[in-house]
Formats: C-alpha cells, sequence, structure tokens
C-alpha cells in the first residue's frame, strides 16, 4: 500500500523483450512511472531495472532531473525493457507525511493526505488523520 496505487480495468503492461513483433507498446502501457519521483522500491518493480540501477537513480536525482529515456540509460541495466513503463513529467499528484510528537508526552500525530496541484489550485484526494497514543492497562 506504500508502494503502489490500484487501477482497475487497466490493460498489463508488457516489457519490450516479451512484446511481438506487430505489438505496439505504447497502446500496452497504460501508466508509467515517474523516474524523478519514485521511490527505490518501484523502481525495482520497473522490468530491466535492478536493485543497484534503482539505488544509482535515487542517488543522482539529488544532483539532476532526468527528462529522458538517453539521460536514464546509463543508469539502467535495460533501458528497451524499462522505457515503456517510465515517464519524466511531473503528474501533479503528491502524498504530504507528517508526524508530530507532544514534547514529554507518549502521544504522537500523523496525517497523510494526497493532493492534486495545478497552478491554481489543490484538491485533497485522501486524506488519513489518526492519533496514536498508547493504552495503559
Amino acid at each position: 500500500v506504500d508502494v503502489f496505487t490500484a487501477s482497475l480495468g487497466q490493460k498489463p503492461p508488457k516489457p519490450a523483450s516479451v512484446l511481438e513483433e506487430d505489438e505496439e507498446d505504447e497502446e500496452l502501457v497504460q501508466f508509467k512511472v515517474n523516474v524523478n519521483t519514485a521511490s527505490q522500491e518501484v523502481l525495482i518493480a520497473i522490468p530491466g531495472i535492478g536493485e543497484s540501477d534503482a539505488r544509482g537513480i535515487v542517488d543522482e536525482r539529488t544532483f539532476i532531473t532526468f527528462r529522458s529515456a538517453e539521460e536514464l540509460d546509463p543508469y539502467v541495466g535495460d533501458i528497451d525493457d524499462a522505457s515503456p513503463f517510465l515517464d519524466f513529467t511531473p503528474s501533479g499528484v503528491y502524498t504530504i507525511d507528517a508526524r508530530g510528537k507532544v514534547a514529554s508526552s507518549p502521544i504522537s500525530h500523523h496525517i497523510r493526505v494526497v493532493v492534486s496541484k495545478t497552478t491554481t489550485k489543490h484538491t485533497n484526494l485522501q486524506w488519513n488523520d489518526n492519533v496514536f497514543a498508547p493504552y495503559d492497562s
């Protein structure tokens, strides 16, 4: 749940290495992963990207923003398999995770909100507000 978003009724994507000659890979992929914001765990799940590749991508993102598959190619094991799953444009959807603790108290608070942001407004897509307090019996 912390790594993927479920979407119903979509065609499953296929890596380039298993596509038939007459298949168009762009028609099969409905959702893509933004390589500039995806977690290491999500990047590892993409065909053609191994664990060390994902770690290198995440490390390199602190210095650059990837804008194309060509820029990403040196960091990926098999760019042809990975390309159909990758996107380089911001989605406009962000997760904000805020946690706080009351000083000298065991009480903490955690809020997570998923927001869709445009240049003129934002919309809360999901709000989770839970108070965690220890229970003493």
